[in-house]
């Protein structure tokens, strides 16, 4: 059928593909790709992660350990990294450093808070870490983000 399909042109074609595939729905040989069934455990890891990500939403603005995180999900430091990298393909210094800095843009945006409030607001002790940090993500300081967002708004 699929050689004969390949000599066919416009609707034909079409509908060549329909039948096919509508031989593949209906017979008993076929096998799916993936044989792996959603299991209680994938959806326990989805929810541990889950409660992972409210818990560093809610407390952006506190210090917040690799141990306190792992302890969320009842893993070792370890194996929690390499499950959050699993799952997110990203490190959870790095998820936690991105939503930090996107959540100080969102405050450098919509608030009018000095950069040492906005700094403690997303975890950080001093702000000219925060400072440095925000520079290195966003390449640029944030009272000039800061400003530079007020002078697009303003146009």
């Amino acid at each position: 059928k699929l050689f004969e399909l390949s000599c066919k042109t416009g609707f034909e074609k079409i509908e060549g593909l329909l039948k096919i595939m509508h031989l593949i729905s209906i017979s008993q040989e076929k096998s799916f790709i993936i044989n792996k069934e959603i299991s209680d455990q994938d959806l326990q890891y989805s929810d541990k992660l889950i409660d992972v990500i409210k818990f560093i939403k809610n407390n952006l603005h506190s210090q917040i350990s690799l141990k306190q995180v792992a302890g969320i999900t009842c893993m070792t430091e370890q194996s929690f990294c390499r499950f959050f990298r699993n799952r997110t393909k990203k490190s959870f210094s790095h998820y936690l450093l991105d939503q930090r800095i996107s959540y100080a843009c969102t405050l450098l945006i919509q608030t009018d808070k000095s950069i040492s409030e906005i700094s403690e607001l997303c975890g950080y002790k001093s702000s000219s870490h925060f400072c440095k940090v925000f520079k290195d993500q966003i390449n640029q300081s944030p009272y000039k983000y800061q400003r530079s967002v007020q002078r697009v708004n303003a146009q």
